[in-house]
C-alpha cells in the first residue's frame, strides 16, 4: 500500500529551471513503497509537468526531510550552492546532458528516460518525456532508491 512517508522521511521533487536559473520545488509529495528498494511514485502528470530548455542539459532532485517545513531551507540551499546540512536527510541529483536532450528532441517521440544518481549511481529516477506542440514536457517523475 502507498503512503506518503517512509521512515518518518516525506520526498519530493525538484527540477532545475533555466529560465529562472534555480532549482524549483514541486510542493506534491511522492507517494512512496517499499521493500528491498524505496519507489517512489506520481501517478497523475497534474502533479508535474513541464518544459524542459531543448537546448540545454536537464537537471533534477529528490529531497528527503522528515520536517516538511524544512523543504524549502533545501532548496534555498541548493540554489545559493551552499553544502547542504542539517535538518537534510536526503538529497540526489540527477543529470542528463544537453546532448542526449537534443536527441529526445530530434526524436519527436514519448518515451521514458532513465537517469542514475550523481551521489549513489544505484539510485534511479525515470522521467516520462513528451513531445508536443514544439515542446519538451517532463512529466510522472518516479523513482528508486536503495539503501
Amino acid at each position: 500500500m502507498a503512503s506518503k512517508t517512509h521512515n518518518n522521511m516525506n520526498y519530493y521533487f525538484v527540477h532545475f529551471s533555466h529560465k529562472e536559473n534555480k532549482w524549483i520545488l514541486n510542493n506534491q509529495r511522492f507517494l512512496l513503497n517499499s521493500g528491498n528498494i524505496l519507489l517512489g511514485q506520481y501517478i497523475t502528470s497534474n502533479w508535474f509537468k513541464c518544459p524542459m530548455y531543448q537546448e540545454k542539459n536537464m537537471k533534477f532532485a529528490v529531497i528527503g526531510v522528515e520536517n516538511i517545513k524544512y523543504r524549502h531551507k533545501i532548496i534555498d540551499m541548493m540554489n545559493a550552492n551552499s553544502p547542504i546540512h542539517g535538518e537534510i536527510n536526503f538529497v540526489e541529483i540527477f543529470e542528463y546532458s544537453r546532448n542526449e536532450t537534443e536527441k529526445l528532441v530530434e526524436e519527436k517521440v514519448d518515451k521514458n528516460i532513465v537517469l542514475f544518481g550523481n551521489n549513489n549511481t544505484k539510485n534511479k529516477l525515470i522521467i516520462r518525456m513528451i513531445y508536443h506542440d514544439k515542446l519538451l514536457l517532463a512529466t510522472l517523475p518516479q523513482f528508486e532508491i536503495e539503501f
